[in-house]
């Protein structure tokens, strides 16, 4: 918690940051033989309830730190599903044009 100006501003803890972080890991990774549609859909419920939790707080930071954590999870998981897969046809393949 900071204050600014006479208002206070407050952050997620650094502990509880980590902590989703490594929820998301575990999800993925517990998720491997899941059909693409059915991680994304319980990645999305993680995703969406955290970030609501979190948002009326000074969280902006915090949320562009959890992006690089899942973008590396996801694209583990990418990896494993198609070993012999080039990168560019992995992005194409699961991102939309």
């Amino acid at each position: 918690m900071r204050k600014y100006n006479g208002k206070l501003l407050t952050r997620p803890a650094t502990d509880k940051v980590r902590a989703f972080a490594e929820k998301i890991r575990t999800l993925i990774k517990r998720g491997v033989a899941l059909p693409t549609f059915q991680l994304l859909i319980r990645l999305n419920r993680v995703l969406r309830g955290w970030l609501n939790y979190y948002r009326p707080w000074v969280s902006k930071a915090t949320f562009t730190l959890i992006d690089t954590p899942v973008y590396q999870a996801l694209w583990w998981w990418m990896r494993r599903r198609h070993k012999n897969r080039q990168k560019h046809w992995l992005y194409g393949h699961y991102t939309r044009p």
